[in-house]
């Protein structure tokens, strides 16, 4: 995802925020709470979604996504922003933001990506964020300690496609997903396995795919809302 989730290090960012807190107006800290989770399988037979509980947001989108989380608009690289945690790692995701709507916006999506050295079959991810900050006329401070300049509403969407011949692929990836034996060199096979696991396990969880489904998986996706 490092279209949009960088895992590029800006340093100290708390530190620059407060910093530039008076030149940038649009810098700082918003609440945003996750409120709507939606996982959603779609097979060669069938299609299933399924609204589970907030906990299990992907990790990689939570550790940034805090409450409050903060924000930076860098206005001399056209409007290029980001969200990060102020006590995560550095990893931010970034948006394209309109000071005049106070609105944001990305659309990202990968090449297409041969799947389990099978060219027959391949795999696309894409990724797409929307939404708005709203700013109240002073800072209030936050439990967490954190002053902050108004809320952000935040909705971003995952979706990776499995195009072309991919039951053998698939079928070789379930195997693994049940086998570690079939995952390959065993020098690799344990990262291997836990790879493939961290693709379905989070759809098995919100019980939209079972395991046997995994051969005819056409597409993998999930939305998420913030506010």
């Amino acid at each position: 995802m490092a279209w949009t989730l960088t895992g590029c290090r800006f340093g100290n960012l708390t530190e620059y925020l407060e910093k530039e807190e008076e030149e940038k107006v649009f810098d700082g800290y918003y609440e945003s709470e996750p409120q709507k989770l939606t996982f959603c399988a779609e097979t060669n037979e069938d299609s299933f979604c399924n609204e589970v509980n907030t906990n299990q947001i992907p990790s990689y989108i939570s550790s940034i996504l805090s409450n409050p989380v903060a924000f930076l608009f860098d206005p001399e690289q056209d409007g290029a922003s980001y969200f990060f945690n102020p006590e995560g790692d550095g990893s931010a995701l970034t948006v394209s933001f309109d000071p005049e709507t106070l609105q944001f916006s990305y659309l990202g999506y990968s090449d297409p990506q041969i799947l389990w050295e099978d060219s027959n079959c391949t795999s696309q991810f894409f990724f797409q964020v929307d939404g708005s900050i709203s700013q109240q006329d002073q800072d209030s401070e936050h439990s967490s300690g954190y002053p902050t300049s108004g809320r952000a509403e935040i909705k971003l969407q995952s979706l990776t496609t499995f195009d072309g011949d991919c039951v053998s692929s698939l079928t070789e990836m379930l195997q693994c997903y049940e086998d570690i034996s079939y995952c390959g060199d065993e020098e690799y096979n344990e990262t291997t396995q836990e790879s493939v696991q961290a693709i379905f396990n989070p759809f098995i969880e919100a019980e939209v795919l079972d395991t046997d489904e995994i051969d005819q998986i056409t597409s993998l996706g999930y939305e998420v809302s913030y506010q």
